[in-house]
């Protein structure tokens, strides 16, 4: 009785009283708080007595339950089956007893995981030496660890980007579900990958893959992990944000008195315009309004706006106005075209073909029969209506143009006058005229009656030309052209002008109306033509020629038929005239060699010469042709190139020393002074 007494007291020594000294458990954690449907790993190591001298290599230990002795939660004992079933699978000794590694993880945990577990250690099979080491207390929290997310931290459209989703826990038990949920919009890949750790644990991660777009701002990925084993999920998300892209197109609007436009402008000049360029962009832009190839401002500063004023506007802004947006991605641009209206203006007229003629002309020369085109144009926003205008009436219109052309074919006079060119638009009015004067070669007026008038003792001629310009009218009496200003008592002229019409008038005073000669010329810088007003017969053509031909032939035989009447009136002059030219002795007179048949006058004439009459006796008589007074000289005041007629009578003069016989005699002799 007293050796077994003795041998209980030394296994008691051996097994627990001496514990405080030699068996000891170093935890990495004594209390542990594993959450529901993760893992809990727990560091363990032991010492014991080994003053004993036994080898360990059948040394075993186990987990268990505090209290509850029967089964095991993990073991390396020699009967498995003493392992509960709920937490077969899930508690796994890790650690090595003959290594004294007493390590424990518990998986996909449960609620009713909780309490205290304490591990025995024994030295073998058929030793007496066992030990229970203190207690480990785990406490069961509910699942609070959200997945662990990844995301670039530069997003920059275009780009692929990753986003990482790692469900909590590195364990070694039920792989958990790993779902995605996203409000992109627009394709996505997605991987799951499990990764296997070196304690014997695994990573369990899914990525998705998309191209990273700017619409994707503020847009959030969502990732959910079930763990099935324990019927527990988590969730976490990221939003994309601070994406990055090239400025998108710009937008402008145009602030103006009435409203906002953001597409086009059209304005009254002189109104004040004012255009916001705004740029969506990430990082902010570099700004510049432009027009054309000018550049009008620039933001001082990266910016997402730029404001562009423009005061009390005028024609020369018209254009299309651009903003560019740039920045480190790329750029973006947009234009907003702007009107500037105005009412018409700088109206011109000018005639086509025609080297002389500048812009504006306010008269235009054309001849008869030409043909002439004038072109109106002008100025003005928007494109005006233009009409062109003669008295009153239109001629011809055009709407919405720049210019319009009048062509006038086959010009005649009654194309003359003033041709108005007017532009209207819906701001105002504007008009320029032009004169169109046709110009023609002399003719006679029909209108008027070209004719002599034949009283007692004068004539009185008309002549009334229309020409374009104004013909001159040159008289002619006796083949006696007379100066435009020629005037004395016998011969008046006077000469009116109405518009084209000239008219000119000739007064002759003479005895004899019935032997004189007028024909009126008339000429102008495109042509000239000659009437006949009155012969030696008194009678006037019906209808005056202005053929030369024609005038000729019958000028002709007026001539002959004025001749033959001067001839027979100074026969009968010269026969009542026979006894007066004897000499006092009764003796014919027989003139000297030196005695002159007629002589010059130098004396400018004063007036036409009249066929026959006492005047010309008195020249005849006088022997040298001088003229012995002022009251019988008719041939005053004529020009130095007028021709001077006289008649002469050689019928009682014979030659000296020569027989007697008759002359010739003669009818007329021209005399013409120098």
């Amino acid at each position: 009785m007293g050796l077994v007494s003795l041998l209980v007291l030394t296994l008691l020594c051996k097994g627990f009283l001496c514990a405080l000294e030699d068996y000891k458990m170093y935890l990495s954690n004594r209390f542990v708080t594993p959450q529901r449907g993760l893992c809990v790993f727990v560091g363990c190591e032991f010492t014991y007595d080994t003053s004993t001298g036994e080898s360990n290599a059948n040394a075993r230990g186990c987990w268990r339950r505090d209290g509850d002795w029967s089964q095991a939660v993990a073991s390396q004992c020699y009967d498995p089956s003493q392992i509960r079933d709920d937490a077969r699978g899930r508690f796994q000794f890790l650690g090595d007893v003959r290594s004294r590694n007493c390590s424990l993880r518990i998986n996909d945990v449960k609620q009713t995981d909780g309490g205290n577990y304490v591990f025995r250690y024994e030295h073998s099979e058929w030793s007496g030496v066992r030990f229970n080491y203190r207690q480990l207390n785990v406490q069961v929290l509910d699942l609070r660890d959200k997945p662990e997310m990844f995301l670039p931290r530069r997003l920059v459209e275009g780009q692929e980007v990753n986003v990482t989703c790692t469900a909590p826990g590195r364990c070694s038990g039920t792989a958990p579900k790993i779902t995605w949920t996203t409000s992109l919009m627009s394709p996505y890949s997605e991987i799951q990958i499990s990764i296997n750790n070196t304690d014997g644990t695994k990573t369990h991660i899914s990525s998705i893959n998309f191209q990273v777009s700017k619409t994707h701002d503020r847009h959030q990925l969502m990732c959910d992990v079930r763990f099935p084993a324990v019927g527990e999920t988590t969730t976490n998300y990221v939003t994309l944000e601070n994406i990055e892209y090239a400025p998108v197109q710009p937008a402008i609007n145009a602030s103006i008195k009435g409203g906002v436009l953001t597409s086009s402008v059209v304005m009254l000049e002189g109104s004040d315009l004012v255009l916001l360029c705004t740029a969506d962009s990430n990082p902010p832009s570099n700004l510049t309004w432009t027009i054309g190839e000018t550049i009008l401002t620039v933001s001082n500063t990266p910016s997402n706006s730029l404001q562009l004023d423009l005061f009390n506007i005028t024609s020369s802004s018209d254009g299309s106005y651009h903003c560019e947006a740039i920045n480190e991605h790329g750029q973006g641009n947009n234009s907003i075209s702007v009107t500037v209206q105005y009412p018409p203006r700088m109206l011109k007229i000018h005639v086509e073909n025609d080297k002389n003629s500048g812009n504006n002309v306010s008269i235009q020369r054309i001849l008869e029969g030409k043909t002439l085109s004038m072109n109106c144009s002008v100025e003005s926003s928007p494109h005006a209506n233009l009409t062109w205008i003669k008295e009153g009436k239109v001629i011809v219109n055009q709407s919405q143009n720049k210019s319009l052309i009048l062509t006038l074919q086959n010009v005649s006079p009654k194309e003359d006058g003033q041709y108005w060119c007017a532009a209207k638009n819906e701001h105002g009015m504007l008009n320029a005229s032009i004169l169109i004067s046709v110009e023609y070669k002399p003719r006679i007026a029909a209108e008027h009656n070209s004719s002599c008038k034949n009283e007692s003792d004068m004539i009185i001629c008309m002549c009334v030309v229309q020409a374009m310009p104004p013909a001159g009218i040159t008289w002619t009496v006796n083949k006696n052209k007379l100066a435009a200003n020629f005037q004395n008592q016998t011969l008046m002229q006077s000469f009116s002008m109405n518009g084209v019409i000239t008219n000119s008038t000739l007064t002759l005073k003479v005895k004899d109306t019935s032997s004189i000669d007028v024909s009126c010329q008339f000429s102008n810088e495109h042509g000239s033509a000659e009437q006949i007003l009155q012969n030696h017969s008194g009678v006037l053509p019906s209808k005056p020629s202005m053929m030369p031909m024609i005038g000729g032939v019958l000028g002709a035989v007026l001539i002959v038929l004025g001749i033959g009447l001067l001839g027979w009136l100074l026969i009968r002059m010269d026969r009542r005239k026979k006894e007066g030219n004897k000499s006092d002795d009764g003796k014919e007179e027989v003139l000297d060699d030196d005695t002159p048949i007629y002589s010059e006058v130098h004396k400018p004439p004063k007036g036409p010469i009249a066929a026959g009459g006492p005047q010309v006796d008195k020249m005849a008589n006088s022997g040298n042709g001088a003229i012995n007074s002022k009251e019988d000289d008719v041939y005053e005041n004529f020009t130095d190139d007028s021709l001077q007629y006289a008649s002469i009578d050689f019928s009682k003069i014979k030659p000296r020393g020569s027989p007697s016989i008759p002359l010739e005699e003669t009818l007329y002799s021209e005399v013409k002074l120098q």
